[in-house]
Formats: structure tokens, sequence, C-alpha cells
């Protein structure tokens, strides 16, 4: 299997969209032209900030080829650069100094040149690698690693076992890591969840996976996690598109059959649960009546399955549920707390002689509206709005009498002008005694 490459570009940061290439090795003329001296040749507007590509997943082939390479050597250079791609962004760092690589494993990492003596010195011995008599350069991948740490800088954005759940700058501590460890390694794909960057408060991690998920169109979950003594917080990168059916097991990878058994950092512990609204729904899983409430929200399964998660995830019996976050397409996040109520248990109850969730079933149908959807769940336990918007009001608590829009204010016109600046001028001409406060709006 080919893998994929491109590159990015500034004048805001556009990536080119990749091209799946024919070779094991990372083809950038396949994405950029060149000029009669082979040097790349930015697009009309653009400068290349930098390179990204994947590898392919051939476990095997590099096993058979590097016969004295061991487990750990042949997994962690499934994700790293091959000397290959180091030469390429030593040898065009006069273009860009910058290369990200797209790990198999969730992991993401970024090489930039230097262009330091050190680094110039190690070139030679990353290139002629079709040459017989040249040595390959790597003999173990720990060695490697170091060495390219160290004469350029070589940063980790998004993490995984083999950069021991860390995040930042790769430094001479860096150690391969054991599959005897907890998190073990599979000779295929690597099911360990990638995380965000470190953030040293909830409400930081909060804005990060508020923008993060509105930029993915699919609903998709994922967890927050805290450390266990330090004020660090991380999330897990999302499961995009998913049920809610096992979604433990679309996060962590299990290593015995029971209930909870799965593998997990044990610096962390789960402090929340998040989920992110789709953009778009089946017209036929929409609702008649109060549609806009609706896609505001989590539909009635998901929910159960959250409900479902919060509960079992706690860390121990006593424990209250895990809050759950919920981020809605009009810019609102809202927090939904479980009390273990009886009336909760509505929300997960299933249908008569069915596998399917009455609730579903009742808001479909019209018997159960969006808005008392809602309203049974703040009276059932504890929704709260932490960004607002239109439809869900201010931040602040709600209660079994929320209504949509309650404390919207319709936005008022002016006249119709022929030009803007004399909208501008009666718009001033309004503000013009308002001193107290900062006052504004659309042209």
């Amino acid at each position: 299997m080919p893998g994929f490459g491109a590159d990015l570009l500034t004048n805001y940061h556009l990536p080119v969209p990749g091209v799946k290439g024919q070779s094991r090795f990372f083809e950038a003329e396949k994405v950029l032209s060149t000029d009669a001296q082979g040097h790349f040749i930015s697009p009309p507007g653009f400068a290349c900030y930098g390179f990204y590509h994947s590898h392919p997943l051939n476990f095997a082939e590099i096993k058979g080829y590097f016969t004295d390479w061991s487990k750990e050597d042949a997994v962690t250079a499934l994700s790293f650069f091959s000397p290959g791609d180091i030469a390429f962004t030593i040898q065009d760092n006069f273009f860009t100094s910058v290369h990200y690589l797209s790990g198999l494993n969730g992991s993401l990492i970024k090489y930039v040149s230097s262009g330091s003596k050190e680094e110039s010195e190690y070139y030679p011995k990353l290139t002629n690698l079709t040459d017989p008599n040249t040595p390959y350069p790597v003999k173990k991948m720990q060695d490697y690693i170091l060495k390219v740490a160290s004469i350029g800088q070589l940063t980790v954005l998004q993490t995984s076992e083999i950069w021991g759940g860390k995040v930042g700058k790769v430094d001479q501590s860096f150690r391969i890591y054991s599959s005897q460890a907890q998190l073990d390694v599979s000779e295929k794909v690597l099911k360990i969840p990638a995380y965000s960057q470190v953030y040293s408060s909830l409400n930081a991690v909060l804005r990060y996976m508020r923008q993060r998920v509105l930029s993915i169109s699919e609903h998709q979950y994922g967890l927050i996690l805290k450390h266990k003594t330090k004020n660090e917080f991380v999330i897990t990168e999302p499961v995009v598109g998913k049920d809610f059916m096992s979604p433990m097991d679309h996060i962590f990878e299990k290593h015995s059959a029971d209930a909870f058994a799965y593998y997990m950092d044990p610096d962390f512990s789960i402090l929340g649960i998040y989920y992110g609204c789709a953009t778009y729904y089946d017209p036929s899983q929409v609702p008649a009546d109060g549609q806009r409430i609706f896609k505001s929200f989590i539909p009635p399964e998901p929910m159960a399955g959250a409900l479902s998660m919060a509960r079992m995830a706690r860390s121990n019996p006593q424990a209250p549920a895990l809050p759950i976050f919920i981020a809605t397409r009009d810019g609102a996040l809202v927090q939904y707390t479980s009390l273990l109520s009886a009336e909760e248990g509505k929300y997960l109850a299933l249908a008569a002689g069915s596998q399917a969730l009455q609730m579903a079933r009742d808001v479909l149908a019209g018997h159960v509206s969006p808005a008392e959807y809602i309203r049974g769940l703040a009276r059932a336990g504890e929704l709260t709005v932490l960004y607002g918007s239109d439809l869900w009001g201010p931040p602040g608590p709600l209660n079994g009498q929320w209504k949509a829009y309650r404390k919207f204010q319709r936005r008022t016109h002016s006249p119709l002008f022929k030009s803007a600046d004399d909208a501008a001028r009666y718009a001033h001409k309004k503000m013009k005694r308002r001193h107290a406060a900062v006052s504004g709006g659309l042209i």
C-alpha cells in the first residue's frame, strides 16, 4: 500500500490535497512543479510552508528486510521519518525546512531542518541508500531518532505509545517503547488513541474541544482526561461517525474480556465525555416539528449511549456519573450531569419487544417534542449552558421550563441607504451619545 503526500501553503495555511504515491517513497515532484534546474515552484500567491506524507503499512516487509531489527524497531519505523525523508528535508530546506509525517497509529510528528553543521555532516550518511557498499544508516531506531532530534527540531504534535503518550519537542531522554509495557502494540493497526496537547485547565481544554469538533461535519465523541496529580487536561481525538454501541472500544484497546479492561495512560483518569453534533442529518431521522432544536442537541440514541458510558466509566460504583459535554452546531456548549435519577431511566429504556430506544421512537414520531426531550433531561439531571447561543440562551443552569430562543432579541434594521458610507453615518449618529458601553453592529 503506497503512502500519501502533499504540501502546506501559507497565505492562510492551506493543505494541498494528498496524492497517493505509487512507490515506497514520498515523491514531492507529484505535488509541486519544478523549474529547469529541478527546484520546486510554489503556486502563485502562496509560499510553501512544509510537506506532509504518510508511510504504507508494510510491517512484514520491514521485518523481512531488516532481519536484525526488533519488533519495536519495525513498528517505530512505520511512524517515523525514513533516512530518505530526512535527507529530502535537509536537501530542500532552502525551499521549506518543515516536514510532517502522519503515523499509522494516530501519531503526527514534525521535523524542522536546522541547516546546522551537524545536519550537513550527517546528510551524506542518509543518501546513496541504493549503493550496496553503503551500509544502511539505521541500526537501532532509538539511536536514529536521538540523532535526528539532535541535528534539527523534532516535535510530536499528536502522540501515541511510541512517543510515551507525550507531545512536544523530542529530546535526548527519548527511549523506544517496550512491547512488555502496559501499552502493547499490534503488528497491524495500533488502536491506542491520539491525544490533544496538554492544557492547564478544564476551560482551556473545553475551548479546544469545541473548536476541534466544529471543524468536522459528522457527529463525533471522545473523552476528556485529567492527570491524577497535576492540573493537566487532554482530550482523545474524536471518534467520527461511529454509533454508541461499545463506545470505549472505539477509543481504547482492550487487554482482556472484562467489561472495563482497557489500556489507558496510568497517569490520567477520565474526567468526562464529549459529543459533537452533526451538521447534516438524514431527513428520515429528524422529527417533523422542532427540527432546529433537534439538530442543536444530542439525539436520543447517542444520548443513551453517553449516559451508559457516563455510568460505566465512573472511578467506583459510589462515584458520581461523568459529565457529558455537548458541542452544538449553533456554537453552544451544554453540559449534562446525570444524578442517576429514576426519571433518567426513560432515556435508556428500550421499546417493548425491541432493541430500539423508546425515546428515539417517541421523538421521531412527534409524541415527545425536541424541546420537551431537553426539558425532561433538565428535570432528570443537571443541564447547564457553558457557552451560550441564540437558541440556548446565556450561560447558566436550565430547568424544566426551558424554552428555545427565550432571551433572543431580534435585530432591528435601519432604513435602506444607497451607500455603505451613508449607512455608517446613520449608525454613527445613533451611537454618538452612547458612551457608557461599547456599541456595534453590522452594515
